[in-house]
Protein backbone atom coordinates (compact mmCIF):
# COMPACT_ATOMS: atom_id res chain seq x y z
CA UNK A 1 0.00 0.00 0.00
CA UNK A 2 3.05 2.21 -1.12
CA UNK A 3 4.62 2.19 2.70
CA UNK A 4 8.31 0.71 3.52
CA UNK A 5 8.38 -1.92 5.97
CA UNK A 6 11.63 -3.18 7.41
CA UNK A 7 10.91 -7.24 5.98
CA UNK A 8 10.65 -6.57 2.67
CA UNK A 9 13.55 -4.44 1.09
CA UNK A 10 13.18 -2.97 -2.38
CA UNK A 11 14.98 -5.61 -4.39
CA UNK A 12 15.38 -3.16 -7.43
CA UNK A 13 16.33 0.21 -5.58
CA UNK A 14 20.23 0.58 -6.40
CA UNK A 15 20.68 1.74 -3.20
CA UNK A 16 19.29 -0.80 -1.13
CA UNK A 17 21.56 -2.96 -2.81
CA UNK A 18 24.76 -1.49 -1.61
CA UNK A 19 23.54 -1.01 1.57
CA UNK A 20 23.07 -4.24 1.85
CA UNK A 21 26.37 -5.10 0.27
CA UNK A 22 28.02 -2.81 2.84
CA UNK A 23 26.61 -4.77 5.83
CA UNK A 24 27.44 -7.87 4.51
CA UNK A 25 30.97 -7.38 3.57
CA UNK A 26 31.21 -5.66 7.05
CA UNK A 27 30.75 -9.09 8.90
CA UNK A 28 33.10 -10.51 6.80
CA UNK A 29 35.26 -8.47 7.64
CA UNK A 30 35.27 -9.74 11.15
CA UNK A 31 35.84 -13.63 10.33
CA UNK A 32 39.21 -15.12 9.68
CA UNK A 33 38.46 -17.54 6.72
CA UNK A 34 34.99 -16.49 5.25
CA UNK A 35 33.57 -19.28 3.28
CA UNK A 36 29.40 -18.68 2.95
CA UNK A 37 27.09 -15.86 4.17
CA UNK A 38 23.57 -15.93 3.62
CA UNK A 39 21.17 -13.20 2.07
CA UNK A 40 17.47 -14.75 2.33
CA UNK A 41 14.06 -13.63 2.95
CA UNK A 42 12.32 -13.32 6.25
CA UNK A 43 10.41 -16.28 7.56
CA UNK A 44 6.69 -15.81 8.14
CA UNK A 45 6.22 -12.30 6.44
CA UNK A 46 5.54 -11.11 3.05
CA UNK A 47 8.94 -10.51 1.64
CA UNK A 48 7.89 -9.09 -1.26
CA UNK A 49 8.48 -5.64 -2.82
CA UNK A 50 5.22 -4.52 -4.58
CA UNK A 51 7.00 -1.16 -5.64
CA UNK A 52 6.36 -0.17 -9.77
CA UNK A 53 9.64 -0.86 -10.35
CA UNK A 54 10.10 -4.37 -8.64
CA UNK A 55 6.67 -5.39 -10.37
CA UNK A 56 7.78 -4.70 -13.95
CA UNK A 57 10.97 -6.42 -13.43
CA UNK A 58 11.63 -8.79 -16.16
CA UNK A 59 8.60 -7.11 -18.03
CA UNK A 60 6.24 -8.91 -15.59
CA UNK A 61 7.03 -12.28 -16.66
CA UNK A 62 9.39 -12.92 -13.77
CA UNK A 63 8.21 -14.35 -10.94
CA UNK A 64 8.94 -13.88 -7.00
CA UNK A 65 12.12 -15.58 -7.22
CA UNK A 66 13.42 -13.95 -10.47
CA UNK A 67 13.03 -10.78 -8.35
CA UNK A 68 15.12 -12.15 -5.37
CA UNK A 69 17.61 -13.56 -7.43
CA UNK A 70 18.13 -10.17 -9.54
CA UNK A 71 18.01 -8.43 -5.90
CA UNK A 72 21.11 -11.24 -4.86
CA UNK A 73 22.99 -11.62 -8.31
CA UNK A 74 24.02 -7.99 -7.86
CA UNK A 75 24.52 -7.61 -3.95
CA UNK A 76 26.53 -10.69 -4.80
CA UNK A 77 28.10 -9.14 -7.32
CA UNK A 78 29.65 -6.21 -5.03
CA UNK A 79 30.76 -8.98 -2.37
CA UNK A 80 32.64 -11.07 -4.85
CA UNK A 81 35.24 -7.90 -5.34
CA UNK A 82 36.71 -8.02 -2.16
CA UNK A 83 35.74 -11.85 -1.02
CA UNK A 84 35.85 -13.49 -4.91
CA UNK A 85 35.79 -16.73 -2.46
CA UNK A 86 33.24 -16.62 -1.29
CA UNK A 87 29.54 -17.91 -1.72
CA UNK A 88 26.41 -16.08 -1.20
CA UNK A 89 23.73 -18.46 0.15
CA UNK A 90 19.40 -17.64 -0.75
CA UNK A 91 16.98 -19.88 0.39
CA UNK A 92 14.23 -21.04 -2.17
CA UNK A 93 11.36 -21.16 0.47
CA UNK A 94 7.90 -19.60 1.21
CA UNK A 95 6.97 -16.84 -1.41
CA UNK A 96 10.61 -17.78 -3.16
CA UNK A 97 9.90 -21.26 -3.51
CA UNK A 98 9.14 -21.22 -7.76
CA UNK A 99 12.39 -21.73 -9.54
CA UNK A 100 13.01 -19.02 -11.17
CA UNK A 101 12.25 -18.23 -14.94
CA UNK A 102 14.05 -15.56 -16.51
CA UNK A 103 17.41 -14.88 -13.70
CA UNK A 104 19.97 -17.72 -13.60
CA UNK A 105 21.86 -17.71 -10.34
CA UNK A 106 25.47 -16.02 -10.13
CA UNK A 107 28.33 -17.95 -10.13
CA UNK A 108 28.97 -17.54 -6.16
CA UNK A 109 25.33 -17.76 -5.37
CA UNK A 110 23.92 -20.98 -3.38
CA UNK A 111 20.71 -22.06 -3.64
CA UNK A 112 19.19 -23.38 -0.50
CA UNK A 113 15.93 -25.25 -1.12
CA UNK A 114 13.86 -25.47 2.38
CA UNK A 115 12.53 -29.16 2.04
CA UNK A 116 9.01 -29.77 2.50
CA UNK A 117 6.68 -32.85 2.75
CA UNK A 118 5.18 -36.00 4.97
CA UNK A 119 8.31 -37.59 6.23
CA UNK A 120 7.47 -41.42 6.81
CA UNK A 121 8.39 -42.16 3.17
CA UNK A 122 11.61 -41.44 1.41
CA UNK A 123 11.82 -39.25 -1.69
CA UNK A 124 12.98 -41.99 -3.89
CA UNK A 125 9.42 -43.53 -2.85
CA UNK A 126 7.94 -40.34 -3.53
CA UNK A 127 9.29 -40.37 -7.11
CA UNK A 128 8.17 -43.61 -7.55
CA UNK A 129 4.52 -43.03 -6.33
CA UNK A 130 4.44 -39.56 -8.38
CA UNK A 131 5.65 -41.69 -11.92
CA UNK A 132 3.09 -43.98 -11.43
CA UNK A 133 0.25 -41.18 -12.44
CA UNK A 134 -2.33 -42.27 -9.60
CA UNK A 135 -3.71 -39.21 -8.02
CA UNK A 136 -5.26 -41.11 -5.37
CA UNK A 137 -2.03 -42.75 -4.10
CA UNK A 138 0.08 -38.93 -4.83
CA UNK A 139 -2.27 -37.36 -2.80
CA UNK A 140 -0.82 -37.79 0.72
CA UNK A 141 2.71 -36.84 -0.80
CA UNK A 142 2.03 -33.78 -3.34
CA UNK A 143 4.07 -31.41 -0.72
CA UNK A 144 7.30 -33.44 -1.17
CA UNK A 145 6.81 -34.04 -4.48
CA UNK A 146 6.92 -30.69 -5.43
CA UNK A 147 9.68 -30.13 -3.08
CA UNK A 148 11.73 -33.05 -5.57
CA UNK A 149 10.22 -31.49 -8.52
CA UNK A 150 11.76 -27.73 -7.44
CA UNK A 151 14.94 -29.26 -6.76
CA UNK A 152 15.17 -31.01 -9.86
CA UNK A 153 14.50 -27.39 -12.09
CA UNK A 154 16.91 -25.26 -9.74
CA UNK A 155 19.49 -28.10 -10.48
CA UNK A 156 19.09 -27.01 -14.44
CA UNK A 157 19.80 -23.62 -13.54
CA UNK A 158 22.83 -23.87 -11.06
CA UNK A 159 25.14 -26.33 -9.78
CA UNK A 160 25.85 -25.18 -6.78
CA UNK A 161 22.43 -26.17 -4.52
CA UNK A 162 22.32 -27.10 -1.04
CA UNK A 163 18.76 -28.70 1.16
CA UNK A 164 17.68 -26.88 4.29
CA UNK A 165 15.93 -30.08 6.11
CA UNK A 166 13.53 -30.35 8.38
CA UNK A 167 13.90 -34.13 10.21
CA UNK A 168 11.05 -32.30 12.93
CA UNK A 169 7.37 -31.83 13.57
CA UNK A 170 7.43 -28.52 14.82
CA UNK A 171 3.99 -28.21 14.86
CA UNK A 172 4.16 -31.21 17.43
CA UNK A 173 7.17 -30.05 18.78
CA UNK A 174 7.19 -33.69 21.06
CA UNK A 175 5.19 -35.93 19.04
CA UNK A 176 7.03 -39.23 17.61
CA UNK A 177 8.56 -38.09 14.25
CA UNK A 178 9.91 -41.68 12.63
CA UNK A 179 12.63 -40.41 10.13
CA UNK A 180 15.19 -42.68 11.46
CA UNK A 181 14.44 -45.10 8.31
CA UNK A 182 14.50 -42.35 5.87
CA UNK A 183 17.77 -40.71 6.77
CA UNK A 184 20.06 -42.74 4.93
CA UNK A 185 17.89 -43.29 1.57
CA UNK A 186 17.61 -39.14 1.34
CA UNK A 187 21.15 -38.03 1.94
CA UNK A 188 21.80 -40.26 -0.82
CA UNK A 189 19.23 -38.86 -3.02
CA UNK A 190 20.29 -35.56 -2.19
CA UNK A 191 24.30 -36.37 -3.26
CA UNK A 192 22.60 -38.58 -6.49
CA UNK A 193 20.90 -34.59 -7.37
CA UNK A 194 23.62 -32.74 -7.15
CA UNK A 195 23.29 -31.27 -3.57
CA UNK A 196 25.97 -30.27 -1.84
CA UNK A 197 25.45 -29.43 1.38
CA UNK A 198 22.49 -30.26 3.99
CA UNK A 199 21.54 -27.71 6.55
CA UNK A 200 19.42 -29.89 9.13
CA UNK A 201 17.33 -27.32 11.20
CA UNK A 202 18.30 -27.78 14.77
CA UNK A 203 18.14 -30.41 17.09
CA UNK A 204 15.25 -29.53 19.78
CA UNK A 205 13.63 -31.80 22.62
CA UNK A 206 11.73 -34.63 21.52
CA UNK A 207 10.66 -37.77 22.38
CA UNK A 208 11.44 -40.23 19.75
CA UNK A 209 15.32 -40.49 20.01
CA UNK A 210 16.63 -37.00 18.94
CA UNK A 211 20.25 -37.90 20.10
CA UNK A 212 20.45 -40.71 17.82
CA UNK A 213 18.73 -39.05 15.09
CA UNK A 214 21.48 -36.38 15.58
CA UNK A 215 24.42 -39.09 14.95
CA UNK A 216 22.39 -40.62 12.43
CA UNK A 217 22.40 -37.60 10.71
CA UNK A 218 25.74 -36.46 10.96
CA UNK A 219 26.90 -40.17 9.42
CA UNK A 220 24.94 -40.10 6.36
CA UNK A 221 25.96 -36.50 6.33
CA UNK A 222 29.52 -37.68 5.87
CA UNK A 223 28.75 -40.47 3.92
CA UNK A 224 25.49 -40.38 1.93
CA UNK A 225 26.54 -43.71 -0.13
CA UNK A 226 27.04 -46.00 3.21
CA UNK A 227 25.51 -49.65 2.72
CA UNK A 228 22.42 -50.61 4.67
CA UNK A 229 24.40 -52.47 7.18
CA UNK A 230 26.69 -49.46 7.48
CA UNK A 231 24.11 -47.57 8.48
CA UNK A 232 22.47 -50.41 11.21
CA UNK A 233 26.50 -50.62 12.47
CA UNK A 234 26.13 -46.82 13.23
CA UNK A 235 22.55 -47.40 14.95
CA UNK A 236 23.63 -50.04 17.06
CA UNK A 237 27.27 -48.31 17.94
CA UNK A 238 25.05 -45.72 19.05
CA UNK A 239 22.49 -47.17 21.37
CA UNK A 240 25.63 -49.34 23.13
CA UNK A 241 27.72 -46.28 24.20
CA UNK A 242 24.46 -44.14 24.76
CA UNK A 243 22.61 -46.80 26.75
CA UNK A 244 24.89 -49.14 28.18
CA UNK A 245 23.96 -52.58 28.82
CA UNK A 246 20.12 -52.19 28.14
CA UNK A 247 20.52 -51.27 24.42
CA UNK A 248 19.28 -54.23 22.54
CA UNK A 249 15.80 -53.85 24.83
CA UNK A 250 15.97 -50.03 23.64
Amino acid sequence: NGNRVPYALCFTNKDTQKVVAKNMIACLDKEASPTVISLSINDGVDSRCHCENCRKLFGGKGNETDRLLYFVNRVAGKIAKKYPNVDVDTISYADMSEPPKREKPAKNVVIRVCASGARNITLSEAEAIAATGNEKAKKPFLSKIAFIDRLKKISEKTSKIYVWDYPYNYKVINGIFPVLHTIREDMRYFADHNVKGVYINGQTDTCDFDDLKIYLIAKAMFNPYMSAEEYERHYEEFLQGFYGAGWKNI
